[in-house]
């Protein structure tokens, strides 16, 4: 059911983990090592703070970990021109009810590891929030990439098993039962295994061409390690 219309334009929260060799991107190695893993988190960062402040109407802001006094934000910042916040303790869901519960209106969350994320689709769900509804957006990996709400509620965050493929569903459980209603998105393909890299890089040239360099094939051939001499490094 539509709320009335919200008076404040709708922020969107992009939820950023430091890029480090041997915590970024776990599951990318192998094929990857540590630092090709590290070197792929902070393209997808940028990618992705440069796809929401094209795209958002509204205001974006990157909530981090660890916290903005990290020396590796102070460079970043200045070169997006973006504000920063801390994530802050605890688990998943803890950090994303605080952040949206922090907002002075309706306010989205959104992860950085869909870059690829369709223009149109971040327009959409800038519109619902605007036009008083709530919005998610699920991962084919049965979790999900963007949740919107009018007004942050924890019953949301509670009783959600993180990182598994049941997060979704969950949620949208939770929201059953508390009488919420989410607007679904277009799914879309978390890049967080090789798979989804590979499948997904042809979208992003700055990506497929750093993966090309580094001898990671190109896009779509299904290379699944280095390319060195004519054969697949396994």
């Amino acid at each position: 059911m539509c709320a009335d219309i919200a008076v404040t334009t709708p922020q969107l929260i992009l939820f950023a983990k430091k890029p480090a060799a041997g915590t970024s991107k776990t599951r990318l190695q192998p094929p990857l090592s540590p630092v090709h893993a590290a070197k792929v988190a902070d393209i997808l960062l940028r990618l992705s703070v440069s796809l929401a402040q094209q795209h958002w109407p509204g205001s974006v802001t990157l909530a981090v970990s660890p916290p903005p006094e990290d020396s590796c934000w102070s460079s970043f910042v200045q070169q997006h021109d973006i504000s920063i916040r801390d994530q802050g303790p605890g688990e998943l869901g803890e950090r994303m009810y605080r952040a949206l519960e922090a907002a002075p209106g309706p306010a989205a969350v959104m992860g950085c590891d869909v870059p690829h994320c369709p223009p149109a689709v971040l327009r959409r769900a800038f519109h619902a929030l605007a036009g008083g509804y709530n919005v998610v957006g699920p991962s084919l990996d049965g979790g999900y990439y963007l949740l919107g709400v009018q007004h942050a509620s924890p019953c949301l965050f509670e009783g959600v098993d993180w990182g598994s493929g049941r997060v979704m569903a969950q949620t949208l459980l939770r929201a059953g039962m508390t009488g919420l209603y989410l607007q679904c998105l277009p799914a879309l393909r978390d890049l967080d295994r090789w798979e989804d890299i590979n499948e997904t890089r042809h979208h992003l040239p700055s990506l497929d061409r750093y993966l090309e360099q580094a001898g990671f094939g190109t896009a779509g051939d299904g290379h699944a390690g280095p390319v060195r001499g004519g054969t697949v490094q396994h």
